[in-house]
């Protein structure tokens, strides 16, 4: 069995164990199970030295979630990609996605982006700003949550491997 053969293995296993609510999302078939596909993917492509396949299979993992697109700046913090391979992943990103923009601008702007600005997450969530909603009857302030998230994407694009399983493991947050 060649190294990146058991590279690849090891970390799809992982990726599968350690994905946050992994065996829930795949037992609710979200588009999880998908992302994680298209993840594994591109994963494999990079292991195969295919970067025009690992190209493809990152653009449409970029375009599944809008939560992936954290992914896109690991990948080029820690992998520095071809300006090729970054043109060809933007250019299918932007491919699978404008015609649905073009579709209808307002609604896709508002449900890909305003919805998710403006998301008010339900009292029964288990998360900081629930607590402190709680307790003070308001949100946290937009400040406080973004300086420790961009504090801590600093320190995993710092602390991460660069090797291709650097973004994977910086963008299992």
């Amino acid at each position: 069995v060649s190294t990146a053969n058991r590279e690849f293995s090891e970390l799809a296993s992982l990726m599968m164990l350690f994905t946050p609510l992994s065996l829930f999302v795949l037992e609710q078939t979200w588009s999880e199970p998908l992302s994680l596909c298209l993840l594994c993917l591109w994963a494999l492509y990079q292991t195969k030295r295919k970067p025009s396949s690992a190209c493809i299979a990152l653009s449409l993992l970029l375009a599944t979630k809008q939560v992936s697109l954290v992914f896109l700046f690991f990948w080029g913090v820690l992998m520095r990609p071809r300006v090729k391979e970054l043109l060809l992943t933007l250019a299918l990103f932007c491919a699978i996605l404008l015609p649905f923009f073009f579709w209808s601008p307002g609604d896709f702007i508002q449900d890909t982006i305003l919805h998710h600005i403006r998301y008010q997450p339900p009292l029964y969530c288990l998360t900081i700003n629930t607590l402190y909603k709680t307790y003070t009857h308001a949100d946290l302030p937009g400040w406080s949550v973004l300086l420790p998230v961009a504090a801590l994407l600093g320190l995993l694009a710092w602390r991460s491997p660069r090797c291709f399983a650097g973004p994977v493991h910086a963008s299992q947050l």
